[in-house]
């Protein structure tokens, strides 16, 4: 009987991933609703504001999903994470989107804080969601990783009972 355990990186790496997405996904909807409600803010701030609110909804849910994976294994749960994670890279492109709007409109409105706004528009607009895009991208792959070699890890101690 060979005793073929499953490989722990990816777990580890996975609870790290989505512990830093549940906590970007806090920070992303608590950012979103205090650039909705500021009164500085125009259209396309809102508009980022609203599509970062839903899109923290998403990562949240996704990292909480995974976590459920993570101790469960279930296939449901698992197909359910992989939703979630379809639709929170989905999201992300979509805050990026309002990003670049959000950012043509600083550059537009110009004025004493336009550096600023360029700037911030920028780095939490566009550049924020690109790398929560990524670890979300980065942590299905550990999720992945971590499926399969539990999968291959039970074969095998199938095979060695035969």
């Amino acid at each position: 009987m060979t005793n073929s355990k499953p490989k722990r990186w990816p777990v580890v790496l996975s609870v790290i991933i989505f512990l830093f997405l549940g906590a970007a996904s806090l920070g992303l909807a608590l950012f979103g609703g205090a650039s909705y409600t500021d009164s500085y803010s125009h259209e396309a701030d809102r508009l980022w504001a609203i599509l970062a609110m839903i899109d923290a909804g998403i990562i949240f849910s996704a990292s909480i999903a995974a976590f459920l994976f993570l101790f469960r294994r279930s296939e449901t749960i698992w197909k359910a994470t992989i939703l979630l994670l379809v639709l929170s890279l989905a999201g992300d492109g979509v805050l990026i989107w309002a990003g670049f709007g959000m950012l043509a409109d600083a550059k537009r409105r110009g004025g004493d804080w336009a550096g600023l706004s360029v700037a911030g528009s920028l780095i939490l607009g566009i550049v924020c969601p690109a790398l929560i895009g990524v670890a979300a991208f980065a942590g299905g792959a550990c999720l992945s990783a971590a499926r399969s070699s539990r999968r291959m890890a039970i074969a095998e101690n199938e095979k060695g009972d035969s």
